[in-house]
């Protein structure tokens, strides 16, 4: 998702099998590189999968949200999103920005948003 549709660069996946802490747990920290150069990282767990914590829930409670350059970039990010098979609404105009909302395969709302003219008024 993050990779394929979103453009992201898979920067590391590193594997463990103990909690930072000592204990016993497999887990993935998976890095995945913005267009500023900035991280966004996520962690698997497949040893616990708890099927609740991967239901769409309010984006109000668990949302990222990542700028694009101009209304063209957010407009083919919302095509490759739809022709995947997700429901993307949008874009919205808030005045300030445009924005574009999807749910990644996780659970967790996406926001691909671009400023526009009135942006820094």
């Amino acid at each position: 998702f993050y990779a394929d549709l979103l453009g992201l660069e898979l920067a590391a996946a590193l594997a463990f099998d103990e909690s930072p802490g000592g204990g016993p747990l497999r887990y993935m920290h998976l890095f995945f590189r913005m267009g500023d150069g900035r991280f966004i990282a996520f962690f698997d767990l497949p040893d616990n999968p708890k099927p609740e914590l991967f239901r769409p829930s309010s984006g109000f409670n668990r949302h990222i949200a990542l700028e694009v350059a101009d209304m063209a970039a957010l407009l083919a990010g919302k095509a490759r999103l739809s022709e995947a098979g997700f429901k993307v609404e949008g874009p919205i105009d808030h005045e300030f920005v445009h924005s574009i909302y999807t749910y990644d395969p996780n659970g967790i709302q996406v926001e691909l948003t671009c400023r526009d003219s009135a942006h820094d008024a």
